[in-house]
């Protein structure tokens, strides 16, 4: 795969982060009344400009689409796995940005994911195609196969998560609710048996959702002393 080089400057990772999402924030609250097609535009705008501001194509370190292997994916990412076989690279197929549509409530979607599950979701870069802009992430590749449907809901209800409808699902202690909790989203590791999700989407209250961004933080700047 010959792609620009991607990884972030990790230096300024959690800065950089914060200052994405302060800007994306202030598009949201412009644009509230712009339909559909004006906010991706005005969230890319942001990104570039963003991007541009704090280089964050400027790669330290070895370029991870370097031989990467394309896998299966879905409608909303293509899939790749790093050479080394650790990370899994997903890249939005534009023009929105996954299920969630705009930039914003993807990040959101990301950080939470992370909170919630104690995933290891990084973004790396952003690719500006014809089609529009698409997010570059990485995430540990998981050794395994899509768990059975009884086996997350045992995982859920362990962890004080109730059904409220098919492969959904709501936490009444945080006000989380989780949506496509199903076996293609929620992996079970062939060696420690755990079940993972990959690639579930939620929603949380505005307390939860900071407290989130405050962990990605901090997960950034872990990241930054790695590299």
């Amino acid at each position: 795969m010959n792609e620009p080089h991607p990884i972030r400057n990790k230096r300024d990772a959690p800065r950089a982060l914060s200052e994405l999402r302060a800007r994306l924030q202030d598009d949201a609250r412009r644009g509230f009344r712009a339909d559909f097609g004006e906010r991706l535009r005005m969230e890319a705008k942001s990104a570039m400009e963003w991007e541009e501001s704090y280089g964050w194509r400027e790669n330290d370190s070895e370029n991870i689409f370097d031989d990467a292997q394309e896998v299966p994916g879905g409608n909303e990412h293509r899939v790749f796995q790093t050479r080394d076989g650790k990370r899994a690279i997903k890249i939005t197929n534009p023009p929105g940005f996954g299920a969630e549509g705009e930039l914003l409530s993807y990040l959101d979607n990301l950080v939470l994911n992370n909170y919630l599950h104690g995933d290891d979701i990084l973004v790396e870069t952003f690719l500006k195609k014809s089609g529009g802009l698409q997010v570059v992430v990485t995430l540990p590749w998981i050794q395994g196969s899509p768990a059975p449907e009884d086996e997350i809901e045992l995982f859920m209800k362990s962890r004080g998560i109730e059904p409220t409808r098919s492969h959904a699902w709501h936490s009444p202690e945080l006000g989380i609710r989780i949506f496509d909790a199903r076996p293609a989203n929620i992996f079970k590791e062939l060696e420690s048996g755990m079940l993972i999700p990959i690639d579930v989407h939620i929603k949380s209250p505005p307390d939860v959702l900071e407290e989130a961004w405050r962990e990605q933080q901090i997960r950034e700047a872990e990241g930054s002393c790695e590299a």
